[in-house]
C-alpha cells in the first residue's frame, strides 16, 4: 500500500514520513533503549555528554534511486565534529536486509578520511540532497556489505564512506538512522 500511494499520492507518502519522523514513538525507540548505551560505548564517553540529531526513518521503495545516496560521508552533510571519531552514526534496519532489498554498503578503515566533497546536488521536493565522495577517494577502500537482521545495529564513525545498496526486492526497506 505504501508503494503505491508513494507512486501515485507523493504528498500523501511525503506526510505519512514525515509524521514518522516527527512521533514521540521514533523518539522514545532512541532514548529509551540501548541505543544511546552503544553509541557511548562506542565513542568511550558517558551518554550525558551525547548530542543526537539526524534521526531518521528511511523507506526505500524498490527500484526507486530518488533518495538513495551516492558514497558519502555523513560528517560532510552535518559538519558537527571536527574529530572525526567524535561522531557515531547507528545503522538500524528493521527489516532484515541483504543483496535484494539493500544493505550498508562500507568502505572499511575509511573513517579518518577528512571530509571528501566531489559533488553537491541540492534536493528538490521528494529528492534528497546528497554530498557525494569522490571517486578516486572512495576507489582507495576496501567494498564491504554489511547484511543485518531486523533490530541490529551497526556503529560506525561519521567520516565512514559508504553508501545504501539498491532495493531491488518488492518490499520497502525501513532502516532507523541515528547520528
Amino acid at each position: 500500500t505504501l508503494i503505491r500511494t508513494r507512486a501515485k499520492q507523493p504528498r500523501v507518502f511525503s506526510s505519512i514520513y514525515d509524521t514518522f519522523l516527527r512521533s514521540s514513538a521514533l523518539h522514545r525507540l532512541i532514548h529509551h533503549n540501548s541505543l544511546e548505551k552503544l553509541a557511548a560505548r562506542f565513542l568511550n564517553c558517558s551518554a550525558d555528554v551525547l548530542y543526537t540529531h539526524g534521526i531518521m526513518l528511511r523507506m526505500d521503495p524498490p527500484n526507486d534511486p530518488r533518495n538513495q545516496y551516492d558514497w558519502h560521508q555523513d560528517s560532510a552533510y552535518d559538519q558537527i565534529n571536527s574529530v572525526p571519531t567524535n561522531g557515531v552514526i547507528l545503522w538500524c534496519p528493521l527489516v532484515d536486509t541483504n543483496i535484494s532489498n539493500g544493505t550498508w554498503i562500507v568502505c572499511p578503515k575509511s573513517h579518518q578520511e577528512p571530509n571528501h566533497i566531489f559533488k553537491v546536488t541540492q534536493g528538490t521536493p521528494g529528492v534528497t540532497r546528497k554530498i557525494t565522495t569522490p571517486d578516486n577517494i572512495v576507489s582507495k577502500y576496501e567494498q564491504k556489505s554489511i547484511a543485518a537482521n531486523a533490530g541490529d545495529c551497526v556503529a560506525a564513525y561519521g567520516n565512514l564512506i559508504h553508501t545504501s545498496g539498491t532495493n531491488s526486492s518488492e518490499n520497502i526497506r525501513f532502516t532507523l538512522l541515528v547520528r
